[in-house]
């Protein structure tokens, strides 16, 4: 699995701006679909690792429904 510009523009942002929020089934949809979405989670979670970038879930309410984002910032040195 390659990264595209959008994997490649959120960690930017999220290195410029401190972080970075994006829907997870966007991208699960479009870079992370193999498997099931747990493999998907696990693999975009390493993708940013790799570019030095931390993902963590955020469950919000949109129009009455949960939606999952993902949340970006950069990792610390240390970790």
């Amino acid at each position: 699995m390659k990264a595209g510009n959008e994997i490649d523009h959120l960690a930017a942002e999220a290195k410029r701006n401190g972080h970075a929020e994006t829907l997870w089934l966007m991208l699960r949809n479009a870079y992370f679909r193999a498997g099931t979405p747990e493999d998907g989670w696990d693999a975009m979670v390493s993708c940013f690792a790799g570019m030095g970038i931390r993902a963590v879930s955020d469950w919000q309410r949109i129009n009455g429904r949960e939606v999952e984002y993902v949340l970006l910032t950069p990792k610390r040195q240390a970790e």
